[in-house]
């Protein structure tokens, strides 16, 4: 998905959430939204939008010298979201009402979310999701194709959600071959590998990083274990905007699995802001090549 100009004042306002959570001077504020408004005039609306917030983010850690600005952020959603899953029958659910959980936990999004995540309000909207019904929730033909599939990845997207995802996998048919995918470095509040291993996701896969710490999936920029993996997977869960925005127009066996943040993105998948969405890929494909 390309870039729209209603994205470049959301490019700012990410900037401007992450300073007040990190409590800079205004002086430094100054000077990294200076920097960053050096590159969005070359910024080019044919670029997907995560590879800005990869730079973005690239800048605000070279000023501040922070590895993992927003680490405290993960370590507190993965804490809550253990927490409210003790308070759901998350052994008697089946597998699409997981997943309605898993799409609705993509709430925890910094970019979204400034704030820490409160548990009751998290458990409310987990609850209010489990009821609805929605437009766009592919689960039966998903469920076709994962029934055939062998060999699965799993592309995470926010730590917290991730311990849904954990959930989610865990109720795949047994004998499957499960890669769960993470950013290569910490960006926003993205899962990593130290994340996902805290909340035991090896457990049920294995953890794979892309190797690049865009908020997304660039295949030209992942590591070739990656796409080794993306294109000899028989199906591909894709979670979250970000990964939505990057591999929207990549033919891949791929499906996506989010909640609508923007309009923006509603618009492109034809759905309404806060719908969570189960869909498959326009571009779908059992045979995507290196």
């Amino acid at each position: 998905m390309r870039t729209y100009l209603e994205c470049i004042p959301c490019f700012f306002k990410q900037a401007l959430d992450i300073f007040r959570l990190l409590k800079l001077s205004e002086d430094l504020q100054k000077r990294i939204l200076d920097e960053i408004s050096t590159f969005i005039p070359h910024f080019s609306l044919s670029s997907k939008p995560p590879e800005m917030g990869k730079r973005i983010y690239q800048t605000i850690k070279k000023f501040t010298q922070i590895e993992d600005p927003l680490r405290e952020y993960k370590v507190q959603s993965n804490l809550v979201v253990e927490k409210v899953i003790e308070k759901l029958d998350i052994p008697s659910m089946d597998l699409a009402d997981l997943m309605k959980l898993s799409g609705a936990g993509n709430f925890i999004d910094f970019v979204i979310k400034q704030g820490n995540v409160e548990e009751k309000e998290l458990l409310q909207h987990l609850r209010r999701t489990l009821i609805k019904s929605f437009q766009h929730f592919q689960f039966q033909q998903f469920l076709t194709h994962l029934e055939s599939a062998q060999t699965i990845l799993y592309i995470g997207d926010n730590a917290g959600e991730a311990v849904f995802d954990r959930e989610v996998i865990r109720k795949f048919p047994p004998g499957k071959k499960v890669y769960f995918a993470v950013r290569g470095e910490p960006v926003i509040n993205d899962v990593t590998e130290r994340e996902a291993r805290e909340i035991k996701m090896d457990e049920v896969a294995e953890i794979i990083s892309t190797g690049d710490e865009t908020p997304g999936v660039l295949l030209e920029s992942s590591s070739s274990k990656f796409r080794e993996i993306f294109h000899s997977s028989d199906l591909i869960l894709a979670k979250g905007q970000g990964n939505y925005e990057t591999l929207s127009e990549v033919e891949a066996p791929l499906f996506f699995l989010l909640q609508i943040k923007c309009s923006v993105v509603a618009r492109d998948i034809k759905g309404e802001v806060g719908d969570i969405v189960l869909i498959k890929s326009s571009k779908f494909s059992k045979h995507a090549k290196l």
